[in-house]
């Protein structure tokens, strides 16, 4: 039970974070905030896949990135540029999202 809260959290933290970070690459590289990249379910995909293996002991966080930047150059056919930067800024916030919520409530 306590794994699927766990990454019933990751997920929903991650593609929350992924979205903004798409937001946010959008702006930083000129398309501007009207258009997308990527639809929300296959950040929520890329999201769930990511999450699935980072449970993979020693090596699963590492592997959870490199899935993730693989399946988001794959879903939004961008530059590798524009997808490291909505992974970085939607791993560290979710990381600092998740210590706080199970830390502090």
């Amino acid at each position: 039970m306590e794994l699927m809260l766990g990454l019933g959290c990751n997920l929903l933290v991650t593609t929350l974070f992924l979205w903004l970070g798409m937001k946010l690459a959008q702006a930083t590289f000129g398309m501007g905030w009207s258009g997308e990249y990527c639809q929300f379910r296959y950040l929520a995909l890329a999201a769930l896949a990511s999450s699935i293996i980072s449970l993979i002991p020693y090596v699963g966080l590492i592997l959870s990135w490199v899935v993730l930047l693989g399946l988001l150059v794959i879903f939004t056919e961008t530059s590798l540029k524009e997808v490291l930067f909505m992974v970085v800024f939607a791993k560290v916030l979710s990381f600092i999202a998740l210590i706080y919520l199970f830390v502090f409530l």
